[in-house]
Parts: structure tokens; sequence; C-alpha cells
């Protein structure tokens, strides 16, 4: 009997997978400090999800070896965000930099002072939230200020941001 190679099933009019769009996604921050939130939505370019692995710890014994799960790594990730002249994208960012390392006094200060919580909220394309991730534990690494500048290009200057995540909840 052949198979059915039909998609029918596949966003159809009576409902049943809907694609999940790259697009429709939120990144929530809570800024230490001074909000800067509602900015930051407005200005996302793109964030991959922070991924969470374990590194492995090899058990030799004789001559084979096991391998158990070892500490928990999740990577750093790159946020980029639109810069605008008239939303103060970029100065709320080095705001919360500053808070990591303060260059006028050389102060790296507590982690209190700069590590905040996050959210990713996959949406639906009517805005309704299909899947979320809890990010514990977010600091700006990394600020650089502008991609690379060129007179060719009418497109929009991109702020990149290296996020470091302690903990990466599924929700």
């Amino acid at each position: 009997m052949p198979n059915y190679l039909s998609a029918d099933h596949i966003a159809a009019q009576a409902g049943n997978f809907e694609p999940q769009r790259k697009n429709n996604f939120l990144l929530t921050l809570v800024i230490p400090g001074g909000g800067g939130s509602e900015i930051l939505q407005a200005a996302l370019h793109k964030f991959p999800i922070p991924k969470v692995k374990n590194t492995v710890i090899r058990i030799e014994y004789g001559n084979e070896e096991r391998k158990v799960a070892g500490p928990v790594e999740v990577t750093a990730e790159t946020l980029e965000v639109k810069d605008f002249i008239d939303s103060p994208v970029m100065q709320t960012l080095v705001r919360w930099r500053n808070k990591v390392y303060d260059p006028q006094t050389g102060i790296i200060n507590n982690v209190s002072a700069f590590k905040t919580t996050g959210t990713v909220s996959m949406l639906g394309p009517d805005g309704v939230v299909s899947q979320t991730w809890q990010l514990q534990g977010v600091w700006p690494e990394k600020i650089t200020p502008a991609s690379e500048l060129s007179m060719e290009s009418g497109e929009n200057n991109l702020i990149t941001v290296v996020l470091r995540v302690d903990r990466v909840v599924n929700a």
C-alpha cells in the first residue's frame, strides 16, 4: 500500500500544525536600575536562544571508560538590536554594561548590581505566547556599539551585545 503524501494536515483551515515563525518573538530583560525592557523589545533584530549542555566526566576503569554528566554549561549568545537616533537604545545598553565595569572608576561591581533575569517568548501569528524560556543571571559581557560602517549601505545600524546567562529554563 502506498504512503499518503498529502500536506492537507499542515496549516489546514480547520487548524493543526500552524508553523512557528522565526520573527515572532520577544526578548524581555529587566535591566537593573532603569528599565529599558520596552526600548529593547522595540529594537530587537536577532537573538539565538542560549544552548544548555553538560560537560562530560570520563571515568576510566581497566580497558574501558564510562561517561557521566558533569557540570552544566550555558552558551553566551549575541543579541543584535537596531540603533535609533531618537530612542535611547545604546545609552540603555551602555548604562547596563557600566554596571559590570565602570570605565570612569575602574571598578567591577558586585553581581547584584548587573545580573538580571529575562524571558524569550515565541509568539504565534496572533500574538499568543506559544513557548517561553526563562533566562537567569543575565549580564552583558561585551557591547559593540556599531556594526561595520559603510557609505554603501542604507541599512539600520546594529548594536551587538554578548550576553552571559547562568541558567535557561524552558517553561
